[in-house]
Parts: structure tokens; sequence; C-alpha cells
């Protein structure tokens, strides 16, 4: 468990306590009912400031932050001061509603479910705009100079929806390694560039160049649903004297010639 959960499981139970202390008073001087209220509007009070805390920047202007945020973390700062509440008032011997006691034992299971259901819901929102947005597809670089691989990094970006997807490679390949990017498997649909971050052999420097793309070669199916295309071969074979042979579908394209 890391220091912050400690330091936020310490302070609920700080707080429990000194609210536990308000309940009591407030249930010997007046009507449970309003004991009940005012833990619910401390809960938001904490919730609010625990929020707009933890998301704000050092110079103190706050992030944007989703509503959900205040509503998941006020509905389990009240679930654990109901719990107390509960508790004071058994050993107050106060006769509240038993709706009270159905309430404070439901409500948290129901909040777990909840998040689980918002959860697969924001999932499906994601995966739905990466459909739309991004091409499935393949990525394989292959070595064929005999040498460690020149090129560093290679983006394919489209300039409509600001799109791009970042290939990394690694330095230490074997001649003719094959490397298979299968944690990049999307490329921007509608892709117009392709750019290539290259150390140059003659100068040692790092230097970025970029080509047009032009994604219309992948030949995509548009008849078929967002989230059934077909998944894109896209194959980038690094060739001696700075030459980069580019195929879709097993289908060559293009050789780029980097400036060395």
């Amino acid at each position: 468990m890391s220091e912050d959960s400690k330091a936020i499981i310490i302070a609920l139970i700080i707080l429990t306590l000194i609210l536990a202390g308000i309940q009591w008073l407030l249930l010997r001087f007046t009507h449970w009912s309003i004991a009940l209220i005012i833990s619910g509007l401390i809960s938001f009070v904490i919730s609010f400031l625990y929020v707009s805390l933890s998301n704000a920047t050092p110079n103190g202007a706050g992030n944007s932050v989703n509503s959900s945020e205040y509503i998941n973390s006020a509905i389990l700062i009240f679930s654990i001061f109901l719990c107390g509440f509960c508790l004071v008032c058994y050993l107050n011997k106060t006769q509240i509603s038993k709706m009270v006691y159905v309430v404070s034992l439901s409500i948290i299971p129901l909040m777990i479910l909840g998040k689980i259901g918002s959860y697969f819901i924001e999932k499906q929102k994601i995966r739905s705009y990466y459909n739309k947005v991004y091409s499935s597809c393949q990525i394989e670089i292959k070595n064929e100079t005999g040498n460690k691989p020149f090129i560093r990094r290679i983006y394919l970006e489209s300039e409509s929806c600001r799109c791009l997807t970042n290939i990394e490679l690694k330095t230490n390949n074997d001649v003719n390694a094959m490397l298979n990017q299968n944690d990049l498997n999307r490329i921007p649909r509608f892709a117009n560039i392709i750019e290539f971050e290259y150390i140059s052999t003659k100068y040692g420097g790092l230097f970025i160049q970029e080509f047009p793309f032009n994604y219309s070669l992948s030949r995509e199916n548009k008849k078929v649903g967002l989230h059934k295309k077909r998944d894109l071969l896209i194959k980038i074979v690094l060739k001696t004297d700075h030459k980069v042979d580019l195929f879709i579908d097993n289908r060559f394209i293009k050789q780029y010639l980097l400036n060395n």
C-alpha cells in the first residue's frame, strides 16, 4: 500500500471519529434526520475539497475535472460516515428508521456495481472512438542493414484529426531481427505523413525527416462496420544507404531515401 493511500485511510478514520462526536451531539439534542443531513453535507464539502486539491496544479489553477469524480468520492465518504452514524445510533440507543440501516448496508455494493458499470461504458466509448479515428493494423520492422538500426522512431500522423502513432525501435536489434510492435496496433485513419527520426552515419547527429503518406493505398474495406475492419499489415524494411522500404499488405508501396 502506497504512502498516499495510508494517509487517505488515516484521514478518513480521523474524520469519521470527529463526525461521530458531532453526530452524537446532534442525536442527543436534535432529531436523527438532522444528524443524517449534516453528515451528507459534510461529505460533499470534504469531497469537493479533496478532488479540487488533488487536481490542482502547482500554480493553483485547477485541471479539468469530471463531475463524476465529485459524486463518486462524496458517495464513498458519505457511506463511511453513514456506517459510523448507525453505530452511534446503536450505542446511543436512538430509534431510527430501519430504512437507514438498509441504505447503509446496500450503498457500498451498489456503488461498486455502479463503478463497474461506468467502467465498461467508458471502455466502450473509448473503443468506439479508436475504431472511428484509428485503423487496426500489425506493424513489422525488419533490419537488413547488417548493423544496428539507424532509425530510432517512426511516426505516422494524420493532420486532419491531429493523431499520431509513435513506433520506437530497439537499439540492440540483431542483424535481420524482426520487431513486432504488438502494443502499437493502430495507425491514424487517413494518415498523410510518415516521419523518421534517425542517426546520420556520416555526421552522427540525430535528424528528423518527414514524407507524404498515402493512406488510400491501404485499400480499407469501407463496407465493413467500424468494429469489424480488417487488420492492415504495415511492414517497414531498413536498407543500406539510409533507404527505407514500405510495404502495405505485402505490396511494395515506396522507398524513402533519408538524407545522410
